[in-house]
């Protein structure tokens, strides 16, 4: 779904509009003109598929089925993100990268505000008490669009962007 943006306020423009909250997701999306709200699962099929195998004591099975759905979800959102750019571009924008709830200083307890907006329940997600998606290899973001002609903010990736450093994930930067 492509709502309007406020990029000085950090707001999604929609029915009930959607406060982005957080200044490195701020500066990721500075200058943006509209937002694309998206989401993405690999569906409960899968999940329950890993949940039988752990109930089978198939621990490796469940595993590697597991991470290879944690795969696929990311690159689902890759394959979306490479066949939204040139319908973009057709309508005059460039792509910024998405960003998504747990991102930088975003809260991931924005997504159960930005699932709506990005019509989740359409395809199966839902939100548990705790606030995080189900099923759990699913992913809610927003991508930026920029007038082309305009730069896109520069943001640094991964690691390299993270004030942690004394995280057992992080990569030598």
């Amino acid at each position: 779904e492509i709502y309007d943006y406020d990029c000085q306020k950090q707001l999604i423009k929609s029915d009930n509009p959607f406060l982005i909250i957080g200044e490195k997701a701020g500066r990721h999306l500075r200058g943006a003109e509209k937002i694309i709200c998206l989401a993405a699962t690999v569906g409960h099929a899968l999940e329950d598929a890993v949940n039988d195998y752990f109930k089978k004591d198939a621990y490796t099975h469940a595993l590697l089925l597991d991470t290879a759905a944690a795969v696929a979800v990311q690159q689902i959102g890759n394959e979306l993100e490479r066949m939204l750019t040139p319908k973009a571009a057709a309508k005059g924008y460039k792509m910024h990268w998405r960003y998504c709830p747990g991102y930088g200083d975003w809260p991931m307890e924005a997504q159960a505000e930005l699932l709506p907006l990005c019509h989740g329940d359409a395809i199966g997600i839902g939100i548990t008490e705790a606030g995080m998606l189900n099923p759990a290899k699913s992913i809610t973001a927003v991508i930026g669009l920029y007038p082309d002609g305009e730069k896109l903010p520069k943001d640094i990736r991964g690691c390299a962007s993270c004030n942690r450093r004394d995280c057992i994930f992080r990569k030598k930067v």
